[in-house]
């Protein structure tokens, strides 16, 4: 805005913007919202992506707990069955040790 003094007179002039300058105005504007949105778009994506991928680390760590609790269980049941055997194969070696000692 520019005042001038003239006659003791506050006069205000106040330039028109031309036709073409509200139209560059305008599309920058545009283009500025345009940007904003998709900026919001993606943001809004990778937060929900980042939800996926939060997810998936849960039930990958929840899975990996169960397969290594079986794992171990896996193991123990291993060892009985070979102390088992080790056991059989103990009280077989004594039963022909005294068939053998008997005769």
């Amino acid at each position: 805005m520019e005042t001038i003094d003239s006659d003791k007179k506050d006069t205000v002039f106040i330039a028109t913007p031309s036709t073409q300058v509200l139209r560059h105005l305008r599309d920058i504007l545009n283009q500025e919202s345009l940007v904003r949105l998709s900026m919001v778009q993606k943001m809004q994506s990778m937060a929900m992506d980042l939800v996926d991928v939060k997810n998936k680390v849960e039930t990958l760590t929840d899975n990996l707990k169960k397969v290594t609790e079986e794992l171990r269980t896996t193991k123990a049941e291993n060892q009985k069955q070979r102390l088992r055997k080790s056991a059989r194969e103990f009280e077989r070696r004594i039963s022909e040790t005294q068939y053998n000692s008997s005769r």
